[in-house]
Parts: structure tokens; C-alpha cells; sequence
């Protein structure tokens, strides 16, 4: 129907204007029937309805078996209609709800976002934390084991060769200090180790 031009719109146009003739005619009839009662004060409306109604009928070949099936249909959809029309005034404020949901969620997902931001420099903070404690170990580590060669190598002189009682006091002495020294690194290796245990379970229980 867009382009009326064509050969291939026109039955359809045709049929309208027929349709559209059909209507004119049955108007103009009802109307004149209608204009004639009124002059004359004729009460004979209800005649005048009923004939135009069974001739629309006629004309459109009305099966009055389905009209009260339709009757019933449209009266359930005009209790459908009436219901959501309470329902819609029951709940004026819903899209002013639903937007302020909307902004609530919007809301914490940016809180979400700057908490977990929070979390991963925090989290990196840790790894550079755990990277100085493995050095830190590390280094314990190969103090003391040069201190126990030390130790070793004093001992070894002590077993096999012959010192005067000032050399022995004074390589006892040496060993005492080594020992206390060795003592105190494996101390603080132990609480390096412990710190270390603690960054990394904070750390794997942050990250749950």
C-alpha cells in the first residue's frame, strides 16, 4: 500500500474503496432514517439500531454463535485492563524505586571496585614484603653457615694442635662469642621465619 502506483496494490485498493462506499451508504441511510425520526418525533430509535445492526451483519456476514465467545474475551481483558490500572496506582512511585535501586547498585559496585583495588596494592605491598623476608633468610642463612664453618675450623685447630692455656682460653673465648653469634642468627632466622609465616598467611587469607 506505500506505493499505490503499482499494478499489484491495486485490488487491495479497490476492495477499501468498496469497503469505504459500503460504509457511506449505510451511514447516510442510518442517518436519514435517523433525521426523519426526529422531524416526525417518531420514538423509533431502537428499530432504527436494530436495522442497522443486522445489516452490517448481512453486509459482513457476522456468525452470531462467536460473538459471545468475543463478549467474553473482552470482557476478560477489560478486567485484565482494569487490574493493571490498580496495580499501576498502587505503585505510583515504582520507576522512582527502581531508580534509586539502580543507583544503590551502581553504588556498591563502585565500592566493590575501589575495595578490590584497595586489595591488590595491598596485596602487592605483601609480595614485596615476602620478596625482602626471602633475602633477608637468605642472607641469615649464609651467615650462619659461615659461622658454623668457622666454628668447625676452630674446633679442628683446638682437636689437633697444642696451645698454651692463654691461647686455649683465648680461642674458647672466640668459639664462646662465635656460638653466641650463631645463636643469635639462627634466632633471627627463626623469627624471620615466623614473620614470614605470618605475611603469608594474612596474605592467602586476604586473598580468600
Amino acid at each position: 500500500m506505500y506505493a499505490v502506483g503499482a499494478p499489484h496494490t491495486w485490488p487491495h485498493i479497490m476492495a477499501a474503496l468498496v469497503w469505504l462506499i459500503d460504509c457511506i451508504k449505510l451511514f447516510l441511510e442510518y442517518t436519514i432514517k435517523c433525521y426523519e425520526s426526529f422531524v416526525t418525533d417518531a420514538d423509533n430509535l431502537e428499530e432504527i439500531n436494530a436495522e442497522l445492526q443486522s445489516k452490517l451483519k448481512d453486509l459482513y456476514k457476522v456468525d452470531v454463535s462467536k460473538l459471545e465467545p468475543l463478549a467474553e474475551e473482552n470482557k476478560e481483558l477489560n478486567e485484565q485492563i482494569a487490574k493493571l490500572e490498580q496495580e499501576r496506582e498502587k505503585e505510583p512511585n515504582r520507576l522512582v524505586s527502581l531508580k534509586k535501586l539502580k543507583t544503590s547498585l551502581q553504588e556498591g559496585v563502585q565500592k566493590f571496585k575501589a575495595h578490590k583495588s584497595s586489595f591488590e596494592s595491598h596485596s602487592s605491598i605483601l609480595d614485596q614484603q615476602l620478596s625482602g623476608l626471602d633475602e633477608e633468610i637468605g642472607r641469615l642463612e649464609l651467615e650462619c653457615e659461615a659461622m658454623r664453618q668457622e666454628n668447625a675450623r676452630l674446633q679442628n685447630i683446638v682437636d689437633n694442635q697444642k696451645y698454651s692455656v692463654a691461647d686455649m682460653e683465648k680461642i674458647n673465648h672466640e668459639k664462646s662469642k662465635l656460638q653466641e653469634t650463631i645463636n643469635k642468627l639462627t634466632k633471627d632466622l627463626e623469627t624471620e621465619k615466623q614473620q614470614m609465616w605470618n605475611e603469608e598467611l594474612k596474605y592467602a587469607r586476604g586473598k580468600e
